[in-house]
């Protein structure tokens, strides 16, 4: 993973699109890690994980550090059709998130430069905390005191929720209406609930 400096805001040349992605820097030739898989089972491991834990699938892919596009893929097909294939490494990556990693996720805390900057960059993209908020369900004020610097740290649920708020809304206007919230985490006993535009 390659560390880069960045400024204090978005500026000039960069506009942190860089943060949307995946972790690792390149699936490379797949070979290095296998034949790729039979997709059925890790598409159903996936699917009973959004049932099981509310968690819906760019959070998902997020927190496995995959392609948010291959789990969409996974889940929807492509051109119509179920993708037959999957490669070894989000395979992988995949069937080591269980249900037990995410709710982990709720309590791990992580630094929160990545969010702050995510937060930073939508803002200047003209959505605003109260838009974010509602559609990620994450309290307004939370979200304001991780955007002004004063939150240095914050679950990994919340930066995965962040973030995969932030690959739905990167290329998208904000609203000049009524919010039509797309659920990213649903509802379940005893947890927060967190959504975002799909």
């Amino acid at each position: 993973m390659t560390i880069q400096m960045m400024a204090p805001h978005p500026t000039g040349g960069w506009d942190g699109r860089e943060l949307l992605d995946a972790d690792f820097d390149t699936l490379g030739d797949a070979d290095d890690y296998g034949p790729w898989v039979d997709a059925a089972p890790f598409r159903a491991h996936v699917r009973h994980l959004m049932a099981d834990s509310g968690v819906a699938w760019r959070t998902i892919a997020v927190l496995a550090d995959v392609p948010s596009q291959s789990v969409d893929h996974l889940l929807r097909g492509r051109n119509g059709r179920p993708v037959p294939r999957l490669h070894p490494l989000i395979a992988e990556r995949l069937f080591h998130l269980t249900k037990a990693a995410v709710d982990d996720s709720a309590n791990r805390r992580i630094h929160a430069g990545r969010t702050q900057r995510l937060l930073q960059c939508l803002t200047a993209r003209g959505w605003v905390v109260r838009d974010l908020a509602r559609r990620t369900r994450i309290p307004e004020t939370e979200l304001a005191d991780l955007l002004a610097g004063r939150s240095p740290s914050c679950s990994q649920l919340v930066g995965a929720t962040v973030k995969a708020a932030a690959q739905a809304l990167w290329d998208r206007r904000p609203p000049t209406g009524l919010l039509q919230p797309y659920e990213l985490r649903r509802p379940t006993a005893g947890t927060p609930a967190m959504s975002a535009a799909a």
